[in-house]
C-alpha cells in the first residue's frame, strides 16, 4: 500500500510538471532552452532569447570602426553619446579597434546600451580589438603571437568574423602579420562565409589612382618618418607599399567597398580601413560605404566602414 501511494505521488508530480511545461506554449521555447546554458554563458549573454535568428534575416549590417583610444573624445558618462549613435545606426555586428581601457565586463555593459547582448574582447590592454553583436558569438579564437594588436576570430551564424588591427609602424611588420593571419585562415576547415575587417594601416593598389592624383598621403608618411624614428611605412622611404592588400586580394578575398562602388568617397588622405569577404559572399554585398555624419566627423580620426549583405535567409540555401 505504501508503495502504491509513493508511485501515485511521483505520477502526479510528473503530470503537474508536464502541464506546466505545455502551458508555457511555443512562445517560451527559447526560455526553456536557456536552462541548458552554462553559468558563464548566462552571465556573459543575458539576452540569449535572440538565439540564432540571424539565419532568418533578409539582410545583415556589419561595421568596422577604429574608435580612437576607446572613444576618449566622448566624455559623457558611460560613453552615452557613442552608444546612442550606435543604437540609432542599428548595426547588427560591430568590429572595434582601439578599445582602450576596456575590460570584457565594461565592453558587455557598453554593448548592451546599443542592443548588442553579445561581446568579446581580444585582451584587456590599452589598444585591443573587440566584436559585439545582436546574435550569439560562438567558437571564439584569439591570436596574439607575431601580431602587433592581434586577431579575433569568431562564428556568428553561418559567418566567420575576423577582426584585426595591423602595426602602424613598419610595412615589413605588416607583411609578416598578414602572412601569419592568412596562414591561420588556410588552416581553418571552413573557407566560406568569411568576413575579414579592421584597421590595416596600409593602402591598397585598388586605390592607386587616388595616390597618383594627390601626393598628400605620401607626404604624410614621409613627415611621420622624419618625426618618429619608429615609423618606416614607405619602401626605401619613397614608395607606397601595396603588398598587404595584394596578398589579401590574391588569397582570394573581395574588397567590399571597391567591389560595390565604382566611385567612393575616402575622407582620409589614404584608405586604411577595410572590410573583405570570401568570394562566395561577394554577390550578397548590397551596400558598402563610409559613414559620414556629425558624430563621425568629430569623435574619431577614422570613419566607420559599413557593409550590408543581402542574405535572403542564407542558412540552408545552396550557394
Amino acid at each position: 500500500m505504501m508503495l502504491i501511494t509513493k508511485n501515485k505521488r511521483i505520477f502526479h508530480k510528473r503530470i503537474t510538471l508536464l502541464y506546466l511545461i505545455l502551458s508555457m506554449g511555443i512562445g517560451h521555447r527559447v526560455t526553456v532552452a536557456q536552462t541548458y546554458m552554462t553559468t558563464d554563458e548566462a552571465i556573459r549573454h543575458p539576452k540569449s532569447e535572440l538565439a540564432d535568428r540571424i539565419e532568418e534575416r533578409e539582410s545583415l549590417t556589419v561595421m568596422s570602426y577604429n574608435i580612437y583610444r576607446g572613444m576618449e573624445k566622448d566624455t559623457s558618462d558611460n560613453k552615452t553619446v557613442y552608444t546612442d549613435w550606435l543604437k540609432k545606426i542599428g548595426v547588427d555586428i560591430l568590429a572595434i579597434q582601439e578599445t582602450a581601457k576596456t575590460t570584457q565586463q565594461s565592453l558587455l555593459e557598453q554593448a548592451e546600451a546599443y542592443n548588442h547582448p553579445y561581446a568579446e574582447i581580444l585582451s584587456e590592454n590599452e589598444y585591443s580589438i573587440a566584436l559585439t553583436s545582436k546574435y550569439p558569438i560562438k567558437n571564439v579564437r584569439r591570436f596574439h603571437k607575431d601580431l602587433h594588436h592581434g586577431l579575433l576570430m569568431a562564428d556568428i551564424g553561418d559567418y566567420t568574423i575576423m577582426v584585426t588591427h595591423l602595426s602602424p609602424f613598419t610595412y615589413k611588420k605588416r607583411h609578416q602579420e598578414i602572412e601569419t593571419i592568412l596562414e591561420i585562415v588556410r588552416n581553418e576547415k571552413k573557407k566560406e562565409g568569411l568576413i575579414f575587417l579592421g584597421d590595416f594601416n596600409s593602402v591598397s593598389r585598388l586605390d592607386s589612382t587616388l595616390y597618383t592624383e594627390s601626393d598628400r598621403y605620401l607626404r604624410n608618411m614621409k613627415m611621420l618618418a622624419k618625426k618618429y624614428s619608429s615609423h618606416d611605412n614607405l619602401i626605401n622611404g619613397e614608395k607606397l607599399d601595396f603588398e598587404v592588400h595584394d596578398k589579401i586580394v590574391n588569397f582570394p578575398f573581395t574588397d567590399v567597398l571597391h567591389w560595390k562602388n565604382t566611385d567612393y568617397l575616402i575622407a582620409r588622405p589614404g584608405r586604411i580601413d577595410f572590410i573583405y569577404v570570401s568570394n562566395d559572399l561577394k554577390n550578397e554585398i548590397k551596400e558598402a560605404k563610409f559613414v559620414f555624419d556629425e558624430f563621425t566627423k568629430y569623435y574619431s580620426d577614422h570613419f566607420p566602414l559599413l557593409m550590408t549583405l543581402q542574405t535572403g535567409g542564407r542558412s540552408g540555401k545552396d550557394k
